[in-house]
């Protein structure tokens, strides 16, 4: 949210809203990996006396660094399809401010300073 600058009431509260939707997620998402691995331990008894327990950042670690799969994981079991790879890339790969000039072009050109 801090890379965002903007002074628009809505951007910003719509802002707020999806990193609260987001963290609220993430940790249903954790209190899930903790009983399935209590399930585990249940089931695995020789186990469960070595390994440790999942601690609750560890877990949100695992579950920001694995976003995007859940994400898509989340998607199919929705019923929607695959995006078009290669035109996500393309649209990803694409700069969104080429009409402004670069910084290289404007220290070059004597404008920057």
């Amino acid at each position: 949210m801090d890379e965002i600058n903007t002074t628009d009431a809505y951007i910003i509260e719509a802002l707020i809203i999806m990193a609260a939707i987001s963290l609220l997620m993430s940790r249903v998402i954790v209190d899930e990996l903790q009983k399935l691995d209590a399930k585990q331990r249940e089931s695995d008894d020789d186990a469960s006396a070595s390994s440790p327990r999942l601690p609750r950042r560890r877990c949100s670690t695992a579950v920001e660094r694995h976003s995007h799969l859940i994400h898509l994981y989340l998607m199919l079991d929705l019923g929607y399809g695959l995006p078009d790879l290669d035109a996500l890339l393309l649209w990803a790969s694409r700069d969104p401010n080429s009409h402004r000039p670069r910084l290289r072009e404007e220290v070059e050109s004597g404008e920057f300073g």
